[in-house]
């Protein structure tokens, strides 16, 4: 934290010391002002060195507490890596260079995991009341169809259809 002077606050009491010191020609009262300037200064610096080590006391137990948590991340990344290793290797036995993206795509799809993945996907849709190949672009929302602007879902339907319909430039098929 730092302190700045208060320029306008003890103006008038300095400027009155300053007159009576020059006023009265004794140099004890020129010498008071200047030390109680000096004492304002340290007065201001040692507030701040307060304010500064406090404020360091206080991040240094924030981080103090969050060194159990950092630790059991570590350790719980570190059990992790074995496994990431032995998935890595056995994946990259898979895939060499001689094998093509097809087979690669179809072990993928095949494998217990993407099985999972498409089940719980149907889950969602059904718990929706949705089939496969829903869409809000051919089931529009009544906010959809506001934000296209559109009379209703119909209408959005019929754009839809269009944009299907139309032939579509620069794009490459694979066959």
């Amino acid at each position: 934290m730092r302190r700045v002077e208060d320029l306008g606050g003890d103006d008038l009491a300095k400027n009155a010391a300053a007159i009576k010191a020059i006023a009265t020609g004794d140099p004890r009262y020129m010498r008071q002002i200047e030390l109680d300037g000096a004492v304002a200064d340290l007065q201001a610096d040692a507030d701040a060195h307060f304010a500064a080590t406090r404020s360091r006391e206080g991040e240094l137990g924030a981080l103090t507490t969050a060194i159990p948590g950092h630790q059991q991340a570590i350790a719980a990344l570190s059990a992790a890596v074995p496994a990431v290793e032995a998935h890595l290797a056995a994946n990259s036995s898979r895939c060499t260079p001689n094998s093509t993206t097809s087979n690669a795509n179809s072990e993928e799809e095949n494998s217990p995991e993407a099985i999972a993945r498409r089940a719980a996907l149907q889950e969602r849709l059904e718990y929706k009341g949705r089939e496969p190949g829903w869409s809000f672009m051919l089931n529009a929302t009544p906010a959809l169809v506001e934000q296209l602007e559109c009379v209703d879902a119909d209408e959005v339907r019929v754009i839809m259809a269009r944009r299907e319909a139309e032939p579509r430039g620069g794009e490459c098929s694979v066959s």
